[in-house]
């Protein structure tokens, strides 16, 4: 279940399932349609129409159901009559967990897709829909679980929950770069530990829906071969090809789909930086010493992070170090900001138990793994609207110097 694929099977009978089975199509991208367009009606047959957020409703209901039904037949002996306490957590992008449409809209099909996966019967459009309507009710209380057991939890800290417990963990100013499938989240965020666990402050985010690995695949098809079509994949779980010159055919204009992605990734990444130097300047500038006349850079570093599916792909690595290098003291963008030590892997936990999946592809699923601990063992998040800016360093020197005086 770690690396199910967020697709649905919509059948012409109107059923949902995982897994493609008689006449119907896959509904896919589901994630961003949710988050761009939820209630956006898209027909389905015999005049029907369907809308993310009851397509998505039908995902998290199946992949709940089967998952739940998975665990306690393993735990059967374990738990034998004890009834378990559910808590479901649901990841979102950074940037969106400050945009309340957004966040009502995850909210919403958590509520409707846990309540819809303890019904019993076929998940079809039709009970969705109901699932949707009941659970946007101010009143409405799930099946098997409290409303305060629901969670949006940000998918930078869900991914960061690993590090944060192993040896490579460091606190301080951290850029996360979560290569997807169809997005590319990017956060600069303080790790911070304090008494009650780990608090993520985030300074500056965002998100791109056009920039995942599986954007790329396809433009870099349709580039050699307009008339491509589908993944052109075995599996939706085979990795994307590491360059443009992996693919037959691979011309010029697969070439300048590669330079586009990695230069919108780049430029990503710095204005995210930009926007959290005006957030917090003191931990992100490079400070200087002088020493025997000269002025030398003192230590400390921006640790990059690299997750998702994609991120093992030399496109958006060599973009971020790019960024790194015009963010810095001398680099064009003149913001002198720390410069960027990208960690070379996450390391992977001694306590996750994942049968198939090599060590060396944690970050495809660090944030399912980190979704799985509890909300209070996750951590505090502050989103960047809820940071007071920094006062600029000229007005933080004047208050420095007239402490407890009045100016005159």
């Amino acid at each position: 279940m770690y690396l199910l694929p967020t697709q649905l099977w919509v059948g012409k009978d109107n059923t949902l399932a995982l897994s493609g089975k008689g006449a119907g199509s896959w509904y896919q991208q589901l994630k961003v349609d949710l988050m761009e367009r939820p209630d956006k009606q898209a027909p389905w047959g015999d005049g029907k129409t369907v809308t993310p957020t009851i397509v998505t409703t039908g995902f998290i209901a199946h992949a709940l159901r089967t998952g739940r039904e998975w665990f306690l037949d393993s735990t059967k002996d374990f738990l034998a009559d004890a009834e378990p306490v559910w808590e479901f957590n649901l990841g979102l992008p950074a940037k969106s967990h400050d945009d309340p449409k957004v966040r009502d809209s995850f909210r919403t099909v958590a509520l409707a897709g846990w309540d819809l996966s303890m019904a019993e019967g076929w998940i079809n459009i039709a009970a969705a829909a109901d699932a949707v309507t009941r659970a946007s009710l101010a009143d409405f209380i799930p099946q098997a679980i409290s409303r305060d057991s629901v969670h949006l939890v940000p998918e930078v800290a869900a991914e960061v929950v690993g590090y944060a417990r192993s040896a490579q963990k460091r606190e301080g100013p951290h850029l996360m770069v979560d290569v997807g499938a169809t997005t590319v989240d990017v956060c600069l965020f303080q790790l911070s530990e304090v008494d009650t666990g780990y608090c993520y402050a985030f300074y500056g985010t965002d998100v791109r829906s056009d920039l995942g690995a599986l954007r790329l695949h396809t433009r870099r098809r349709k580039a050699i071969d307009p008339s491509a079509a589908g993944r052109g994949l075995a599996s939706p779980l085979d990795p994307i090809p590491a360059s443009y010159r992996d693919y037959a055919g691979a011309n010029g204009a697969a070439a300048k789909v590669d330079d586009w992605f990695g230069a919108e990734t780049e430029k990503t990444v710095e204005v995210v930086a930009a926007n959290a130097k005006k957030k917090q300047r003191s931990g992100l500038v490079v400070e200087v010493e002088r020493h025997r006349g000269l002025e030398r850079e003192k230590a400390g570093d921006i640790r990059v992070l690299m997750c998702g599916g994609g991120s093992a792909i030399p496109l958006y690595v060599d973009a971020v170090r790019e960024a790194g290098c015009a963010l810095a003291p001398g680099g064009r963008t003149g913001l002198r900001l720390k410069r960027f030590n990208i960690v070379p892997g996450l390391e992977f936990p001694d306590r996750l138990e994942a049968p198939g999946l090599r060590k060396a592809d944690f970050h495809r699923i660090a944030v399912a793994y980190g979704l799985s601990f509890t909300v209070d063992n996750i951590g505090r998040f502050i989103p960047p609207s809820e940071i007071e800016p920094e006062p600029p360093r000229h007005l933080v020197e004047i208050s420095d110097r007239y402490t407890g005086k009045e100016l005159t």
